[in-house]
């Protein structure tokens, strides 16, 4: 593990700023594991600058780029653009997800898992 540094933003648990964008640049990532506030129209968006300047400095860092994307925020907008949805070479995404966004993906070459809810509580247990 490598602490990038950078100031600390308790809110996201996470190191931010111009010094962590700086060392992430000075590193090389095989595959980069993100998530977005929203998409809309073929288009990633979050609410927090500081956030969407550190994921794009990820985003350049590293060849393989998964973008883990919960249904409800398909549709949705949020105030800062992150990038393209072809910013990523592949997209996890649940199967609530509507299909006209499934081919929107697909036609963008990206490569798409459609992964199941996992069932939680004690009925899960029961089954």
């Amino acid at each position: 593990m490598i602490g990038l540094g950078g100031d600390y933003v308790s809110r996201y648990q996470a190191y931010l700023g111009l010094l962590c964008e700086q060392a992430i640049a000075s590193v090389y990532a095989d595959v980069l594991i993100a998530s977005c506030s929203a998409v809309r129209g073929g288009e990633t968006y979050h609410q927090d600058q500081q956030i969407v300047a550190v994921k794009r400095a990820m985003i350049a860092a590293a060849p393989q780029r998964i973008l883990l994307l919960d249904s409800s925020k398909i549709g949705q907008g949020a105030i800062y653009h992150l990038g393209s949805l072809t910013d990523f070479t592949h997209l996890i995404t649940d199967s609530a997800a509507p299909p006209e966004f499934l081919d929107t993906v697909r036609e963008a070459g990206l490569e798409l898992t459609v992964a199941e809810p996992i069932a939680t509580g004690v009925a899960a247990a029961d089954s």
